[in-house]
């Protein structure tokens, strides 16, 4: 019984092991009470029971800790005072809830540290009451006594982080009384009568602030859009909207009446207004901006990549693009205008800052219409400094390089056109010249540009691409120099070496081609000509290179032609000669294996042969692609050569059929024999258990010359079989071995080895049973008949289920002489007498 008691002291230590609140601990000692009835358990019980109350223990004081803390861990969105309160009402509930535990727990025994803890539970819940009284009457003292007079404050005022925007100017205090209201009323606390007429009014006073929030945002929006020198231009429509939201700013405030329905509507009105008027303005400087972009792209020269300008044609096609462009940029520049014009409507009858800063805001755009014209003479400068260092023009006539144009004529052309494109944006007025009334103090757009310095730098690199033409001049000579293997390569040795590298046809028709190219190319030298361009005249030496590259093609041609007309012969005898053989109709099994043989390789290669056609006939193609005359026997050939390959193909197909034929005649021949040779099989085995030498009354010659007579005939059926089988492998069947004939070759070698054995014996008794008995060798004898007795006692175990006659008789003869040798061997014993020897005869009646 002790056992058992500390087994259960020993449960009850484990399972508190686990807890930590007060709940899970009276749950336990509810578990295990009923126990206590042994000492040794109700004191163990005793002890957790206080290890319970020690839990409650430090609970009340961690309840007390945060209480006395310094500041409570509020959530931010809790007022400060009905916040504190509501929480030292939860901490409240957190111990009553772990007290009504053990007020329930009526089993647990009385103890002084229960009574401790009780009381010491009272006296925290007085403090945490006394605590929310306390923290309620200190926020009453906060309460100002006419909370009312709060709101008698203007609806907005300015921003003082971002002036001059406005904030809504609701008072702070009067936010976080009603905070504080709302938690309070939660807590059941009785709110002071001159705090709730004005609680009272919250939800509409959080109406009249979301409106008012609608009209600060407004304008806010305005504000923020403009920059600081738009606020100057935008001055009369800001003091207008000013003098509309004045009255939020000054006289109306919070207590007011009916204010969403004159102030906040007529507010936001004129704010919406004059925010579609800065709307329209900024769409105007998009459109403005919009349109320089276009200036600047719309380049005044143009270069035609693809074009070939001849003597002074450049110079005439820059004029008319010139022309053209500046008539595009005077609409655009008009269309600038068109726009300001239409934006100054709103600000023409300011006052005289307003025209100050509308002065400004021209000058504004036209630095930026000024840019455009900038970057768009500067582009246009680039352009030509990228084609004029692109490529060098030279012409040869004789031995005398000329330039055409010169090159002072070329630089003179080229130089002059950064200040053609100056000129042409000439007419291009100041837009204060247009939109206001003071005048300009600038030099006029084209001037200014002209002084640029980006300018400048271009035109100084365009003078520079002209000089170094000089020195390409002197390089281009060295361009001959690619065209040097043409005449210099030993023709017949390289095309020796062509020809043993067996190239494709492919690379016959691009060698000719490239010496085709190489020809082209020379040609054209001589008709090039382009102001950027010098051509040279090289008569002789381009007549001397077309010679070499025309030898280079006839050299090519010929070796093409060898090859063509070589293999051209060779692909029409292989279809005529197959076509021929293929289409004889096989006269044996062994020709019609070899005509299948011919046929499957000629129709498994017919992709490969036909592959060879295309590359025969684009050799004759590349042939007469360059003029290249073929001997009339071989187009002819070549023309046939189709027909040929249709006849070839038909033959295929016809011999296929044929074969088929003759393969089904063979093959049911075949099966037939196959049939018969079962039937002659079938029909030896039964004559051979019919008429077999299984019979002991057959003589011994006599036996085994009917076992020669089989043994042929199963030979003979052997090498039918053999040819039967070879004939079948044509026709992909397979024809095991007979195992009729293996049982039967087996069984005639049994029978053989038996009458063998037979006819030994019987002449070993011939010779034993007509000798004297002195002259008898009774071991010799002995050793013979254990012999053969063995022999033939395998064989009758091995053919124990053929029940042949003379296998048993032969044993029983063997068995019985071996049973007489102890008498032969008595018989022969020396001691024998004449009156034994009578004896024995009147035994045996021979007397």
């Amino acid at each position: 019984m002790k056992d058992l008691e500390v087994m259960m002291i020993n449960t009850i230590s484990s399972a508190f092991e686990t807890i930590s609140t007060v709940e899970q601990g009276v749950e336990l000692l509810d578990i295990f009470m009923h126990l206590q009835v042994r000492e040794p358990i109700k004191r163990a019980l005793d002890k957790r029971t206080v290890e319970v109350y020690t839990t409650f223990n430090e609970e009340l004081n961690a309840v007390k800790k945060e209480l006395t803390g310094k500041a409570l861990p509020l959530p931010f969105n809790h007022p400060k005072y009905a916040g504190s309160a509501q929480w030292c009402r939860l901490l409240k509930k957190r111990i009553e809830r772990e007290m009504m535990v053990l007020d329930r727990a009526h089993f647990l025994p009385h103890m002084g540290i229960g009574e401790e803890t009780r009381t010491q539970y009272q006296h925290l819940c007085q403090a945490l009451d006394e605590n929310i009284r306390k923290t309620f009457q200190e926020w009453g003292q906060t309460v100002d006594r006419d909370p009312a007079k709060l709101l008698e404050v203007p609806l907005m005022a300015r921003s003082t982080e971002q002036p001059p925007m406005i904030d809504i100017n609701f008072s702070k205090s009067l936010t976080k009384m009603f905070q504080e209201i709302v938690y309070w009323e939660r807590l059941l606390f009785e709110i002071p009568h001159y705090a709730t007429d004005t609680y009272n009014k919250c939800e509409e006073l959080r109406i009249l602030r979301e409106h008012v929030l609608l009209v600060v945002r407004d304008y806010n929006r305005i504000i923020s859009a403009l920059s600081l020198e738009e606020r100057n231009l935008f001055k009369e429509r800001i003091k207008f909207l000013d003098k509309k939201i004045h009255p939020g700013l000054t006289k109306l405030t919070w207590g007011a009446k009916n204010i969403s329905d004159y102030f906040i509507k007529d507010c936001r009105v004129h704010a919406n207004r004059i925010q579609t008027i800065v709307n329209d303005y900024k769409h105007a400087n998009s459109s403005i901006s919009n349109d320089c972009r276009r200036i600047s792209e719309l380049l005044l020269v143009r270069i035609d990549g693809k074009k070939i300008y001849e003597n002074l044609e450049f110079d005439d096609d820059q004029q008319k693009h010139r022309a053209a462009t500046k008539e595009k940029l005077m609409l655009i520049h008009k269309d600038v205008v068109s726009t300001m014009k239409q934006t100054y409507e709103v600000f023409k009858a300011d006052g005289a800052d307003v025209q100050t800063q509308w002065v400004k805001y021209t000058e504004k755009m036209d630095r930026m219409v000024e840019e455009a014209f900038r970057l768009n003479v500067k582009w246009s400068l680039q352009e030509l400094s990228r084609a004029i260092n692109g490529v060098v023009k030279v012409i040869l006539e004789g031995d005398k390089v000329e330039f055409s144009p010169t090159l002072k004529q070329l630089a003179q052309d080229v130089g002059s056109i950064g200040t053609h494109l100056t000129e042409s944006i000439a007419g291009i007025s100041r837009l204060p010249d247009i939109l206001t009334r003071k005048r300009s103090n600038k030099e006029p757009i084209y001037v200014v540009i002209e002084k640029d310095e980006d300018t400048h730098k271009i035109q100084r690199v365009i003078n520079q691409g002209m000089q170094d033409n000089a020195v390409n001049l002197q390089n281009y000579l060295l361009t001959w120099d690619n065209y040097r293997e043409i005449w210099e390569i030993r023709k017949d040795a390289f095309i020796r070496r062509y020809q043993k590298l067996n190239p494709q046809v492919s690379s016959f028709d691009a060698d000719i081609a490239r010496y085709t190219e190489v020809a082209n190319n020379v040609a054209t030298q001589e008709t090039v000509l382009n102001i950027q361009f010098v051509l040279l005249d090289c008569s002789l030496l381009k007549n001397s290179i077309l010679g070499h590259c025309h030898e280079w093609q006839n050299k090519f041609t010929e070796l093409l032609s060898e090859i063509a007309t070589t293999r051209l012969k060779e692909l029409n005898d292989f279809l005529t000669n197959m076509a021929t053989k293929v289409s004889q109709p096989p006269q044996t099994l062994d020709e019609l294996g070899e005509s299948l043989d011919l046929w499957s390789k000629l129709d498994t290669g017919k992709p490969e042969t036909e592959a060879k056609f295309a590359p025969l006939y684009d050799q004759f193609s590349i042939l007469g692609k360059y003029d290249v005359p073929v001997p009339e026997e071989i187009q002819a050939t070549l023309d046939g050569l189709g027909a040929e390959w249709t006849k070839f193909t038909e033959a295929l197909v016809e011999s296929e059929g044929m074969l088929k034929k003759y393969k089904e005649k063979f093959k049911t021949s075949l099966l037939g024999q196959a049939e018969d040779f079962k039937k002659q099989v079938h029909s030896l085995v039964d004559n051979f258990k019919k008429d077999g030498p299984f019979s002991a009354s057959l003589a011994c010659p006599e036996a085994l010359e009917k076992v020669a007579t089989f043994k042929d005939q199963v030979t003979s059926l052997k090498d039918q079989e053999a040819q039967i089988r070879r004939g079948l492998g044509i026709f992909k069947i397979e024809q095991p071995p007979n195992k009729d004939i293996a049982t039967l070759d087996k069984d005639l070698d049994y029978i053989e080895q038996i009458w063998q054995l037979t006819l030994e014996w019987e002449g070993n008794w011939d010779s034993w049973k007509v000798g004297k008995f002195v002259e008898l060798q009774t071991s010799e004898m002995e050793n013979a008949s254990v012999t053969a007795y063995k022999k033939l006692a395998k064989l009758a175990r091995e053919l124990k289920d053929k029940n042949w006659e003379i296998v048993e008789v032969s044993k029983g003869r063997v068995d019985t002489f071996k049973r007489t040798m102890p008498l032969i061997t008595d018989l022969k014993n020396k001691a024998m007498r004449d009156r034994h020897w009578n004896q024995i005869k009147v035994c045996i009646q021979i007397v």
